[in-house]
């Protein structure tokens, strides 16, 4: 039989939520998605409460939402040292970008970049024009053409 009273002590989503504000988990994480994990400590909290009798106290709930928080929807991508021996790993993500190629990178991720735009006549032009250039440069051929992996080639 479900212990009501110690149902009725576990803290509200609301409750769950205003302490990952309070660890400034709503500012790495919408409220949407530290609601589900919230809902989902709960119900496990639930679930202990009805099987063993168990209360968990609010720090606990909180723990275990931030945890799924972080578990389910953080950044997965790391900084790391190559020390494989090997100078353009697949697995590590290639070869670093300069502090220039970084920068003009920043420049225009931040905003709206001219992709597919053909500034001179305002019209609709190629993504592939931005690269052309330098690839027949470097290479002497006639054009060139960039594809992002080798399944795309």
């Amino acid at each position: 039989m479900t212990d009501l009273p110690s149902l009725r002590r576990l803290p509200s989503v609301d409750r769950v939520l205003q302490a990952l504000a309070a660890r400034g988990l709503l500012d790495e994480f919408s409220r949407s998605t530290a609601a589900l994990c919230a809902r989902e400590a709960l119900a496990d909290a639930r679930l202990r409460v009805r099987e063993r009798g168990e209360v968990s106290a609010i720090d606990r709930v909180v723990d275990e939402a931030e945890a799924r928080l972080r578990r389910r929807f953080g950044r997965t991508m790391r900084r790391a040292v190559n020390a494989s021996g090997i100078i353009l790993h697949t697995n590590l993500g290639r070869a670093p970008l300069s502090a220039a190629a970084q920068a003009a990178v920043a420049e225009v991720a931040t905003g709206y970049g001219t992709l597919e735009i053909d500034l001179a006549t305002g019209e609709r032009g190629s993504r592939h024009a931005h690269l052309e250039p330098l690839l027949t440069a470097v290479t002497g051929a006639e054009s060139g053409f960039a594809v992002n992996n080798a399944a795309a080639a």
